[in-house]
């Protein structure tokens, strides 16, 4: 072969190789290296809760733009690395939390506290709904002891202390103060549910007994992702209507999947496995302890493990409540459809 042709020929192969490696690969992958930063999709992070007990477990998820999970994003948790997808603090704290992934921009931060089971100071601090109210009424109370009071859209402000399990409120218009304005009584309490007696001079005059709800603020971003695949939260619920035995069925079921009893002290629960395995249920039969969660769900912790479940009411009667079980966190592929029927 002549140089020419030889040269002809290296040419034609350099040329190839050249389409053939532009070709390979798939169009669709952004390269972070090569897209400008403001191009990238986003990540967008939520938190099971925001506020919680020390040694209780945080959950958290990932979610595109299109609200698709993604579960191989890392966690950085006050810049430091996170290998799980929860997370606790033994001591009082807040935390920082975000997510990363190779391709995408940086997630939202999403601000979680953990509380002292006794600190009542801290738990108070926040933002609440009073439950039930014909009226919504609103309470916030502020780290710097300062506090707004909101109902049918007229807001009070002034200044509260905590004493035991006692809130004090002290109405401030200008230079008068008002120091007997609002009190309320704290008879039991979680991270983000309150058992109360309100009396204040607007509104509730003459006391009401109910329940002070955390109001959680959605978290910024641009993700679609939803926490929760139970569209009604509305339902107020008390763990009296749980006590006795129960048949719980998955949605579409004939037979039953577990059995469950509450007691006033306790609760005991066991699995029975119908032929269907079922991921979400392989462990309610360590099941044990149970509480409020929030005004609409039910929160139950093993015997043996650290393991936890939501049960989210969407409805009940005496005889029947409709909800969704949730293994770990709520999120819509850790739960399970599922119908109590009192035996």
């Amino acid at each position: 072969m002549s140089l020419k042709k030889a040269g002809l020929v290296n040419v034609l192969m350099l040329l190839f190789m050249v389409v053939t490696s532009c070709s390979k690969g798939d169009d669709n992958v952004v390269d972070p290296e090569t897209t400008p930063t403001s191009k990238l999709p986003t990540l967008k992070l939520t938190a099971s809760t925001k506020d919680s007990f020390v040694n209780e477990e945080v959950s958290f998820k990932v979610v595109d733009e299109k609200g698709n999970v993604v579960t191989d994003a890392k966690l950085f948790v006050n810049e430091q690395a996170l290998n799980t997808a929860s997370f606790s603090s033994k001591t009082a704290a807040s935390f920082k939390v975000y997510a990363q992934k190779a391709g995408f921009k940086t997630s939202n931060t999403v601000e979680i506290r953990f509380i002292e089971k006794d600190d009542v100071d801290a738990v108070v601090t926040g933002k609440w709904k009073f439950i039930p109210s014909t009226l919504a009424a609103i309470f916030e109370f502020n780290k710097d002891m300062s506090f707004t009071y909101t109902q049918a859209g007229e807001v009070k402000r002034g200044t509260y202390s905590v004493k035991g399990n006692r809130v004090q409120m002290t109405l401030v218009e200008g230079d008068t103060k008002d120091e007997d304005y609002g009190v309320i009584n704290i008879a039991k309490f979680t991270a983000n549910l309150l058992d109360v007696e309100v009396i204040v001079k607007d509104g509730f005059k003459t006391g009401k007994t109910g329940q002070l709800e955390r109001v959680i603020e959605e978290d910024p971003g641009n993700g679609n992702g939803d926490d929760d695949d139970d569209d009604n939260g509305n339902v107020t619920i008390n763990l009296a209507m749980f006590y006795g035995e129960w048949r719980g069925y998955e949605d579409g079921e004939m037979d039953y999947s577990i059995k469950m009893k509450f007691k006033s002290d306790k609760m005991e629960a066991e699995a029975k496995n119908m032929g269907k395995y079922n991921p979400i249920l392989y462990l309610v039969d360590d099941l044990r302890y149970y509480d409020l969660h929030n005004s609409s769900t039910l929160i139950l912790t093993g015997r043996r493990t650290a393991i936890v479940y939501y049960f989210k009411v969407a409805s009940y009667n005496d005889r029947e409540i409709v909800g969704t079980l949730y293994l770990d966190s709520m999120v819509p592929s850790n739960g399970v459809k599922l119908t109590l029927k009192k035996k």
